[in-house]
């Protein structure tokens, strides 16, 4: 096989991985993105196994790529004070998959052909997500269940990261659209799947996206050296989205319920085609037209402003005019200080009284109830401020902390999570390394702008001997655009939680590691052939790390879904597959959680006090040694209470009658030398200690949920009967 085509096949394997999670709602949930983690091991694995790989990025890249690295190690070691180990041994294995994701695609871009595949291999997987997305509105007979509050949601399930999924393809897309040196016929594509993108995103009405994409467009022409040509096509897509605006929020305004696929058929198709044709059209004259150096010069600064007040134009418009935009800003702002302030009226977090009667939920004031969410975060950051509560452990700080009586698991901001969770250690190695690529970008594109300023200025000679060039950098432009979907990410991520779905993070990934890359082009690979065996073997052992760390979670997972499945049909099956779930993994209680419902279900059936009394012992045998793997759940901590209280009711009701000893009924579960062993340990217990145990269980729930109710009436019937 053709060397440059082995270099491009990982990397169109890393794409399709990233369209697996989009269509496997976003994969968020440890179900969904294992999967995904196990298939970028094996894929590095086998790539770094065998050493087959075009060459070693450069330093400042493996300073990057080591600090991601870095930065999973170190959620590891928070598991030495985080409550829940299993919540740590989660988080570093998703990171650790992104680390991946980054490392293998940012060697394969060392090779030209892995770039052109993630190139074209980005557009082939817009077209899938828009035709798969358009096909679902479309064919489906309950649209309703594609949004969320009458947001698009599709396919991830939640609107705010729908919204950033469309969004991150955007600007890579736009310049293929934009670039002269492009295939014309796939320029016209690119413009109208740019498009789709940007009207499927307006359709999740996500305020986060809608700022963020706003300032990876000021950043975007900021940076690019084709202004006026980018401006051009983006035009063509803000007036498609405009055009397309009334129709698309009727979805927001009366329900999709009430508009079915009308908007989608006379409006969002039609404008998507017309991108494609108008794509078509430029990319044909294009070639005619001549425009000096002094043009350009002068379009890109107007190609800025343009943004700037096109920007503002657009508040103008939907908002109803100047001044009910500013209007509108000032009481966004106003909503979110009431909001962090904890003010909102009605305990309705960052809305007002009714979101119907606004125009578009762009305007609506507030947070949607981050205020309380960041806070705890803060709160956790305060309290350990060097390693943090431990990774994946703020939902149970969160449960202890809120103010608000609602259930949150994430923090809604990357900044923010990752300092409570990983501390300022783990900031300073994320945010270091991200940092580190960016300026790394950026420095030559910034000494270029110097350089032309000074020509400009007439403070130097012209760096060129006073040639001057028809066209811009199309590499550089390239590398920009790859730049502001980071940019849009990153800002996106601060507002929101979109590192904890693969979806819309490994794509952030290889936008990354390809414009880090370019700083690499150039670089004498045999000069850096003392590196290839410790970089080689170094990604070896990551790989073979996190293959093994989460693989047996997947495979867990599996039994604990077939345990769950066989729970009625074969019950003695599903306890053994239960059984064999928590063994390969030791850290999570979900296994221990289900053996607990089949005893639990064994005993509340039988009819055999003796039975009852052995099943019912087993079951809160196993929610203890759940609470043991998550003391801060209080939803274990729950259910072991209430076990254990019901387990001292019984004894106390059979304390002077006959019943079957242990393990001798016939419905007794209690069927081995150990679990006899077990069950004849707590039937012995006096239903007083029974009870303190209840109570102990109870408090510690108590503890890391104040507000449930069910602790709390669990402890006041205890306290009764002292």
């Amino acid at each position: 096989m053709n060397r440059s085509v082995l270099w491009l096949v990982p990397v169109l394997a890393l794409i399709g991985v990233w369209l697996l999670q989009v269509f496997a709602s976003g994969g968020y949930l440890p179900r969904q993105w294992l999967p995904a983690g196990i298939i970028v091991a094996a894929i590095a694995l086998v790539l770094f196994g065998l050493g087959a790989f075009p060459g070693v990025p450069g330093r400042i890249s493996l300073v990057v790529a080591g600090g991601l690295g870095g930065y999973t190690l170190w959620m590891i070691v928070t598991a030495l004070w985080a409550p829940s180990d299993n919540g740590v041994w989660m988080a570093a294995g998703r990171s650790a998959t992104y680390v991946l994701v980054f490392v293998v695609a940012l060697t394969m871009f060392q090779a030209g052909s892995g770039r052109t595949a993630l190139r074209y291999g980005l557009v082939a997987a817009a077209f899938v997500l828009v035709a798969m997305c358009l096909g679902r509105l479309l064919t489906t007979s309950d649209l309703m269940a594609l949004f969320v509050e009458d947001r698009l949601a599709y396919p991830v399930a939640y609107p705010n990261n729908a919204a950033a999924l469309y969004l991150i393809p955007f600007w890579p897309l736009l310049w293929v659209a934009v670039d002269r040196g492009e295939r014309w016929y796939l320029r016209g594509p690119a413009l109208g799947l740019s498009t789709a993108l940007l009207m499927l995103a307006f359709l999740t009405q996500s305020r986060g996206a809608f700022w963020a994409f706003a300032l990876s467009a000021i950043a975007f022409f900021v940076l690019t050296p084709a202004r006026l040509r980018s401006l051009v096509h983006l035009a063509v897509a803000l007036a498609m989205t405009a055009l397309a605006y009334p129709s698309l929020n009727r979805y927001w305004a009366e329900g999709p319920a009430a508009v079915g696929q009308t908007p989608i058929l006379t409006r969002l198709i039609p404008c998507m085609i017309a991108a494609v044709i108008v794509g078509w059209v430029i990319a044909l004259l294009e070639p005619r037209l001549q425009i000096t150096n002094r043009i350009r010069t002068v379009a890109g600064i107007l190609a800025i402003a343009l943004v700037l007040g096109g920007t503002l134009g657009g508040l103008t418009t939907a908002g109803g005019g100047l001044s009910a935009s500013f209007d509108s800003i000032r009481s966004q702002w106003s909503g979110l200080i009431d909001d962090l302030r904890g003010h909102t009226p009605n305990d309705t977090p960052g809305t007002t009284s009714d979101e119907s009667a606004n125009p578009s939920r762009f305007l609506i004031p507030g947070s949607s109830g981050r205020w309380d969410l960041w806070r705890v975060a803060w709160l956790d950051f305060e309290t350990a401020p060097v390693g943090g509560v431990g990774a994946g452990n703020y939902v149970f700080t969160y449960n202890r902390d809120r103010i608000r009586d609602r259930y949150g698991r994430d923090v809604h901001s990357l900044p923010l999570g990752t300092l409570a969770e990983t501390g300022l250690v783990g900031g300073l190695l994320l945010f270091g390394s991200l940092g580190l690529a960016l300026v790394t970008i950026l420095a030559p594109r910034a000494a270029a702008a110097w350089r032309t300023t000074r020509r400009l200025l007439r403070r130097g000679p012209p760096s060129n001997g006073g040639r001057s060039s028809r066209l811009p950098n199309h590499n550089t432009a390239w590398t920009m655009a790859l730049v502001a979907t980071v940019i849009f990410w990153l800002l996106h991520a601060a507002v929101d939680w979109l590192w904890e779905m693969t979806a819309i993070t490994i794509p952030a990934m290889l936008c990354l590691a390809l414009a880090l890359s370019q700083t690499d082009r150039g670089r004498n690979n045999v000069s850096q052939r003392n590196r290839f065996s410790w970089y080689r073997w170094a990604v070896t052992g990551l790989a073979v790390f996190t293959l093994i760390g989460l693989t047996f979670p997947y495979i867990a997972l599996k039994y604990t879904d077939m345990a769950v499945v066989n729970a009625v049909t074969d019950p003695p099956l599903a306890r053994q597959q239960a059984r064999v779930a928590a063994i390969l993994a030791p850290t999570d209680s979900q296994p221990l959680l289900v053996q607990y419902q089949l005893y639990r279900a064994a005993a509340d059936s039988t009819t055999h006090a003796g039975a009852g009394l052995d099943n019912l012992a087993l079951a809160l045998d196993a929610a203890e040694q759940a609470a043991g793997r998550d003391p801060a759940n209080w939803v274990v901590l729950l259910t072991a209470a209430e076990t254990a209280e019901m387990l001292a009711n019984k004894v106390e009701v059979w304390a002077e009658r006959t019943v079957e000893p242990t393990g001798k009924s016939p419905d007794s579960l209690a069927d081995t030398a150990q679990t006899e062993s077990i069950a004849a340990h707590y039937r012995g217990l006096p239903p007083q200690e029974l009870r303190d145990l209840a109570r102990s269980y109870a408090d510690l729930a108590l503890h890391w949920n104040p507000k449930e109710r069910g602790a709390a009436e669990l402890r006041a019937r205890l306290q009764t009967l002292d």
